[in-house]
């Protein structure tokens, strides 16, 4: 069929195939895209600018389609007056045609529409500001978003200056975080994340004294990302936070900061009577073991809270020191905590940690056994074999199918 349409399309009969763009076959109209740039090239652009005032929705998409492919920054010469166009769709089309083609001059005209009162005007002006990617549009995308009321438009407008602002621009999005649209606030930490700079915590440290606790945890988050020391204050503050979602962000931020005298900060928090920040400040030292605060958290196994006592077991595990056996072994009576206590000796390894755990396979706690087999599994040693093969006795069928891999 394309052969065939091919003969017929010349000068004089480009119009009748501009008006196939209109068709409601989605086939036809493709067609006769793909004939009108073969035969027609650049030399058809006259005409198809010409025919945007006309045709239904299908045309002008595929006029400015053609358009956009053939066209160049002389081409935004005849486009540019129908921004000025009374009828809105022409307008939009008009702008999309120019946000494609983009350069300084496509900045320049498409800036000017995004304070438009019509709604599409300003949308369309916004999504090819985000096509052109020119810095040069910063001022006026800045100056918008503080008068812009719709949050899909707001929205966008944060997300481009996410893709072409600098640390300033990071700095002028940033109150926008108090905003009640949750979506918007993630869009502001997603966008802030992208172009700031350690200029940034200040006023990030600033935010965080909001009482909004949507705010505090879209604030901590961008601390999390930005990881500058100036930020380690604000941050031990935020693991005393009354949000667990902050007390998390601000944990994971404090470990990858690892600063000089961050960890002594953390153990004096063990003393806070409040149990989520002790809880806090243990998960902190399972995330980054220290052997500075084997003293803070062998004291805090007597803790009040199960929680804490748990974290405290895997948090001494983790530094591998011997030392810490003999105050962990009391917790191997615990009910709420005793099932971390065979992983933490595993952990530690050593003759001490085996033998502890060749009693513990003795236990009645199925479950524990179990634990207790795995713990010499990661420990690996020869004399511990012998153990380990008598549990093909075990009255639990799992014990005697775990020990085979553990051997």
């Amino acid at each position: 069929m394309k052969s065939h349409l091919h003969i017929y399309c010349d000068k004089k009969s480009l119009d009748q195939f501009i008006h196939l763009l209109g068709d409601a076959n989605e086939g036809l109209r493709s067609l006769a895209g793909e004939i009108i740039l073969d035969k027609g090239g650049t030399a058809a652009l006259p005409r198809l600018i010409e025919n945007l005032r006309e045709g239904n929705t299908y045309q002008r998409r595929g006029l400015a389609a053609l358009i956009t492919r053939i066209g160049n920054s002389n081409t935004l010469e005849k486009i540019i007056p129908l921004l000025r166009d009374n009828d809105r769709e022409i307008k939009k089309t008009a702008i999309t045609i120019i946000g494609e083609i983009g350069g300084s001059k496509a900045t320049m005209h498409i800036a000017s529409l995004v304070g438009a009162d019509d709604y599409w005007v300003r949308k369309k002006a916004v999504e090819a500001l985000a096509k052109i990617r020119d810095p040069k549009s910063l001022d006026s995308l800045l100056a918008q978003l503080e008068r812009e009321k719709d949050p899909k438009i707001k929205s966008d407008i944060i997300s481009t200056l996410g893709e072409i602002g600098d640390a300033q621009t990071a700095r002028r999005i940033l109150p926008h975080i108090n905003n009640e649209d949750m979506v918007l606030r993630q869009q502001v930490v997603d966008a802030v994340e992208k172009i700031a700079d350690a200029g940034i915590v200040s006023d990030v440290i600033a935010i965080m004294k909001d009482a909004e606790v949507n705010t505090r945890r879209a604030a901590v988050e961008i601390l999390d990302k930005v990881r500058d020391p100036n930020a380690i204050h604000m941050l031990l503050k935020a693991l005393q936070d009354g949000d667990w979602w902050v007390r998390e962000i601000a944990t994971d931020a404090l470990v990858e900061l690892r600063s000089g005298g961050l960890n002594k900060k953390v153990v004096e928090l063990f003393k806070s009577e409040e149990e989520n920040v002790r809880r806090s400040a243990v998960e902190y030292f399972v995330r980054s073991p220290d052997r500075d605060a084997l003293d803070g958290l062998t004291g805090l196994l007597k803790d009040s809270d199960w929680w804490v006592r748990e974290k405290c077991v895997q948090a001494l595990g983790k530094l591998g020191d011997e030392k810490a056996i003999e105050p962990i072994l009391e917790l191997a009576e615990d009910p709420d905590v005793r099932l971390a206590v065979p992983a933490a000796f595993g952990e530690i390894g050593g003759g001490k940690a085996v033998m502890y755990l060749h009693d513990f396979m003795e236990d009645p706690d199925r479950s524990f056994r179990l634990a207790s087999l795995k713990a010499l599994g990661v420990i690996k040693s020869k004399v511990s074999l012998p153990h380990i093969k008598n549990m093909v006795r075990d009255e639990d069928g799992s014990i005697r199918k775990d020990r085979k891999s553990v051997v």
